[in-house]
Parts: structure tokens; sequence; C-alpha cells
């Protein structure tokens, strides 16, 4: 297996460095039946994921703005000893003209120590992140090269991805 980059620091830099080769990679994998595409993914990710701790890295909290659903706000709240309403103005946006909920803090106010202080009753956009173990990823790619600059699985998962499919990027 290749050399896994574990420090999220330096994800933006390569993200920057990759950009062009990441927008021939993905016209590359639109050309790929998804279910080739997938399979590679299945025995790829939990390589990867067992390479790099989560709870060691942090960074999705440090630089995402989750979403929340409605019934999980109120979650939060209890988490903060607030009211709903007190914990949606200190803590919440909503998306203009939706029923969009995010928090608004950077870092996540539950970010303690690179770890989630409260971990059991995260949001479900948190638990399921980093998202890169959904079928077809040709379908959400730029979701994908969001994750990329931020999270370790995500950068490392497509590196390996580009390889095990063959993907030339011209630079040999």
């Amino acid at each position: 297996m290749k050399d896994i980059i574990k420090t999220p620091e330096i994800l933006p830099d390569l993200f920057a460095k990759k950009k062009i080769e990441n927008e021939s990679f993905q016209k590359f994998i639109h050309l790929l039946p998804s279910k080739q595409i997938d399979f590679t993914l299945d025995v790829i990710i939990p390589e990867v994921e067992k390479e790099i701790d989560c709870t060691q890295c942090g960074n999705c909290c440090r630089q995402m703005q989750p979403g929340v659903m409605k019934d999980e706000i109120a979650v939060l709240a209890s988490e903060k000893n607030m009211s709903v309403e007190d914990f949606m103005n200190d803590y919440m946006n909503q998306e203009r003209g939706s029923m969009i909920y995010y928090m608004k803090a950077r870092p996540c106010t539950f970010l303690e120590n690179k770890m989630c202080s409260i971990y059991a009753s995260r949001p479900s956009s948190c638990a399921q992140y980093p998202y890169i173990d959904e079928a077809q990823l040709k379908l959400y790619w730029r979701r994908v090269m969001e994750s990329y600059k931020t999270c370790p699985i995500v950068f490392n998962t497509v590196e390996l991805l580009k390889d095990e499919l063959g993907f030339n990027s011209g630079k040999e």
C-alpha cells in the first residue's frame, strides 16, 4: 500500500497541487461503471480506515459546519444544558428559505482535544462523515473533493482509487 497521509494540515496544499489531476480523474471515472468503482472502494476504504484514527485528527470538526436535523437540535441543546431557542440562537444557522440547519461555529463547540465530547449524541451528519462509502461516488464527486482537502481518509481513499483503477495522470 502507498504511504498513507495522516496529517490533515497538509491536505489543502495537496488539494491545490492535484487540482488538474483530480479534474482528469473525475472525467476518467465517469467512463467506468459505477459498480466497478464501488467494488474497488469496498476494498480500499477498510484498509485506509485501519490506518487512520479519527480521534487523533478531528479536522472535520475544526473545518466543517455539519448539518443538523431539526429533531437533533433538542438533543444538542440538552448537551449544553440550554433551551432549544437559546441553543439555536447561539450555535445554529438556518439556510435561507429552507428548513436546513447547520452548526455555525468552527471549530465545533463540542470538539475537545480532537475528539467529540458528545460522540454518542452527535448529529447524524457527523456520524456518517466522511460519506466516502456511499454508492456511486461519481454522482457526488464535488462533496468528495470538499472532504479530500479536509479528511485524510478521503484523501488517501481517492489516491488509492486512482492506482487501483489504473488512472494515469500523464505525469509518468
